[in-house]
């Protein structure tokens, strides 16, 4: 199921899953929908149960300090070339699986935005919600990204989803 801002059609889960697993495009506005509206007890965001853990783990696998202004970009790689780097591939697998039987067991709906899990787990999202790549340029523009780098991201993006 594909949906773009402002639109969503619920149905069964695809997955064994009680809830439902929901890809929302990077800017799309998932913290909002997650933290401040009536509906949030309802939602887990992916990026408050992965972040800390991914952080510690590419920190301690790579001798870089989080707090480093090269970690970012490390970071960067690590999401980008997750293909490329097996026990990172295997973390964020062992990682995917404990958070949705945690969002299972609290019969919450998982939102998630990294654009590696949509390369990794397709099949595993019963709702994709996207965005024009003029909305993203912009919105991501605002948050202090480039331009050029907005487009090449909005680009991978849509990629995938015209894979699926």
């Amino acid at each position: 199921m594909y949906s773009s801002v402002g639109s969503h059609v619920a149905h069964p889960p695809k997955s064994n899953n009680k809830t439902a697993i929901i890809w929302a495009h990077p800017a799309i506005g998932k913290t909002y929908l997650i933290n401040d509206n009536k509906y949030s007890h309802q939602f887990m965001d992916w990026d408050v149960e992965f972040n800390k853990r991914r952080d510690n783990w590419i920190s301690q696998h790579s001798n870089i300090e989080i707090e480093s202004d090269l970690f970012k970009s490390t970071r960067e790689y690590y999401q980008i070339h997750w293909d490329e780097i097996p026990e990172f591939k295997k973390f964020v697998t062992k990682e995917w699986e404990r958070i949705k039987a945690k969002a299972n067991i609290e019969n919450k709906i998982l939102v998630a935005s990294p654009h590696m899990l949509l390369q990794m787990f397709p099949s595993e999202f019963d709702s994709i919600l996207t965005m024009s790549s003029e909305d993203f340029v912009n919105r991501n523009v605002n948050r202090g990204y480039s331009e050029e780098n907005s487009l090449l991201w909005k680009e991978g993006i849509d990629e995938s989803i015209n894979i699926l």
